[in-house]
């Protein structure tokens, strides 16, 4: 849309070719994009709940200093900066910066090809100010609202949950004002640094972005091998399941082991028809809540029955992921 907008104002004069020129690029980008939408679209339209579409979380913005502060995960600076990151809005763990070097040669670029540039230096500054979301945030601190309150109602905003997302678009037009930049720099005549200058302002940039990031090892206890021959599925309770724990993550990667259902699990929207058969067992119903069984469950034969009639063979209670108290309170139950 907003390409559409530019198009139509800068080239008023050929506005049939420009529709006709955007008409094909549309139905092509369409007929791409088909294959994806429409099973989307068909879920979205036969739900039960497809409200349940907009979450309501905590709406991060970008937080200004940290397009200009290095990358945590950086083997040299990433310690020295992490007392940065720890004050920026939202999670610590995402990396917005940019580069000094790439953020360099879009100035270079804007000042070389300053026509050809102009939209993209306006996609800039628009994705830019949505990636900022409602308030123009320092070091966690709101200063002044910005336009995105104008729009953080609009369904398709809603959908994409974060402002903080946008800085997936925003990397676009950067990357077009930076490789013009380069290419102004790669036409400077001044012998031998006409032709290394790309090379060393490439790896330069690399050097920038170079990141050590830390893995969760994930070593599937042995016994998981097993359930993997078996002839019918045998689901699988694994315990503690605290529906945001990122150990229902890990679960997941243990599956890969075993290759059976999970009764937990963790993905980014779940339909509220997911939980209905946690509803029916009072014993699902609080560990989504708590660490620990109910203190007043009663008659856990049953209960253990119709996880058995659902086709749950095996609970699994991780011990690492519970502290002395919580662990001696399911020991207590099960004796």
């Amino acid at each position: 849309a907003l390409y559409l907008l530019w198009q139509l104002a800068t080239r008023w004069r050929d506005v049939v070719a420009v529709w006709r020129q955007l008409l094909v690029a549309g139905l092509l980008a369409l007929g791409l994009m088909v294959p994806f939408l429409v099973p989307v679209a068909n879920y979205q339209l036969s739900r039960p709940y497809p409200e349940d579409v907009f979450v309501d979380e905590d709406l991060y913005p970008s937080d200004l200093p940290a397009y200009v502060t290095p990358g945590r995960y950086h083997p040299l600076w990433g310690d020295a900066v992490l007392p940065s990151y720890r004050r920026f809005a939202g999670p610590s763990l995402y990396v917005r910066f940019i580069g000094f070097t790439t953020l360099l040669l879009a100035v270079v670029g804007v000042a070389a090809r300053w026509r050809q540039s102009r939209f993209w230096l306006l996609a800039t500054a628009v994705y830019l100010l949505l990636a900022l979301g409602s308030a123009l945030t320092v070091y966690g601190a709101e200063l002044f609202p910005l336009p995105y309150r104008l729009i953080e109602e609009w369904f398709i905003v809603r959908i994409l949950r974060f402002p903080d997302r946008f800085n997936v678009l925003l990397a676009l037009p950067v990357a077009f004002l930076t490789g013009w930049g380069l290419d102004a720099v790669r036409r400077w005549r001044h012998g031998r640094f006409a032709t290394t200058a790309p090379a060393l302002i490439t790896l330069l940039i690399l050097f920038e972005y170079v990141s050590v990031l830390p893995t969760l090892p994930l070593d599937a206890p042995a016994w998981y091998a097993t359930l993997d021959a078996k002839d019918e599925p045998a689901a699988v309770l694994d315990l503690p399941s605290l529906t945001e724990e990122f150990y229902n993550k890990q679960y997941m990667g243990y599956q890969l082991s075993h290759g059976q259902p999970l009764v937990v699990g963790r993905v980014a929207r779940p339909p509220r028809e997911a939980y209905a058969f946690w509803e029916t067992v009072p014993l699902l119903a609080t560990v989504r809540t708590q660490n620990t069984p109910p203190p007043d469950m009663v008659n856990v034969s049953y209960q253990l029955r119709q996880l058995a009639n659902a086709g749950v063979d095996y609970i699994v209670l991780h011990k690492q992921f519970l502290t002395d108290a919580e662990l001696a309170a399911w020991q207590g139950r099960g004796g």
